[in-house]
């Protein structure tokens, strides 16, 4: 009996160092770290982290200070999937001070697939960055990490001098802050932005937040200029109207532009209540397009209390 608990223990103390000890394809992928052409250094740290052996984390961290960017971008891939949690404080380090944005913002994207509430202090400190590319890549960040009280901090964002950041702090400030005071009107007020990809995430944002009192700050948006901003604002209208703002979408069945007419006509239609039929057969006989006229005419003859 003894002899046999001493093969077993023989075998494990065997398996432990086989175990320890890096596969040939490791060791063959951390000499090529070596190599002159970066491409090929990028290539080995890919390939590491597919491997994902005990290796590849050292190699990683050695892979931190190399002199090429991408180099030390793909290092942060191959730690945090070497390293999970354990990765969040060379990744913190390398967001807020490498030289590179590159590395900076792949630093951030990798925070953010951890999302680790310890981060948010840096991913705040952060938003102080120049790049615009890492500082939306932080707000995804903040966004992933779902801790609604960094909002009155994102609010400022949205009034930012970049499109792009305007952009991802509505989306970050809409995951984030149904609850927090003045989301809804700091979100509505970007509705008027001069920029139509910003109005149309504006929209998109309050239909997420899901509150029917931002329904008469969408109605203006059925006369956009922007097909697109147009169509997401008829969305959103009708994802959000109840019937305490059905009466302020009916009385665009009176306004001037024909687009918006028909739109109105097909929003009272969705809420399939008696007085926006009432309304509509009151409007048939006055309306003076054709083709709003139709819309009206079909959504009466297929009308459903």
């Amino acid at each position: 009996m003894k002899r046999f608990y001493l093969t077993v223990c023989l075998v494990l103390v065997a398996s432990a160092a086989a175990a320890a000890e890096p596969s040939a394809d490791a060791k063959a992928l951390v000499a090529k770290l070596q190599a002159k052409d970066p491409v090929v250094r990028q290539e080995a740290l890919l390939r590491l982290a597919m491997l994902n052996e005990p290796e590849t984390a050292t190699a990683a961290q050695q892979a931190l200070v190399d002199r090429v960017p991408a180099v030390r971008a793909q290092a942060l891939i191959a730690l945090r999937i070497a390293q999970g949690a354990n990765a969040r404080v060379p990744l913190e380090s390398a967001l807020l001070r490498d030289r590179s944005r590159t590395v900076r913002r792949q630093a951030a994207n990798e925070l953010q697939v951890l999302r680790d509430p310890a981060s948010r202090g840096t991913l705040l400190r952060a938003l102080r960055e120049r790049s615009v590319e890492v500082k939306v890549a932080v707000l995804e960040a903040l966004a992933a990490g779902g801790q609604a009280d960094v909002v009155p901090q994102l609010l400022p964002l949205l009034r930012h001098r970049h499109r792009l950041v305007r952009r991802a702090a509505a989306t970050a400030v809409a995951t984030l802050g149904s609850a927090q005071p003045g989301v809804r009107e700091a979100i509505s007020r970007q509705l008027r932005d001069r920029d139509e990809l910003v109005r149309q995430d504006a929209v998109k944002s309050l239909r997420r937040l899901g509150d029917a009192t931002a329904v008469p700050a969408l109605l203006p948006l059925l006369a956009d200029p922007n097909d697109e901003v147009r169509r997401e604002a008829f969305r959103a209208i009708g994802s959000l109207m109840n019937s305490s703002t059905l009466p302020a979408v009916l009385r665009l069945l009176d306004h001037g532009e024909p687009i918006v007419r028909d739109q109105a006509v097909r929003l009272a239609v969705e809420s399939h209540a008696p007085q926006a039929l009432a309304a509509l057969q009151a409007r048939l006989p006055q309306e003076p397009n054709a083709g709003v006229r139709q819309t009206i005419s079909d959504a009466l003859s297929h009308w459903k209390p």
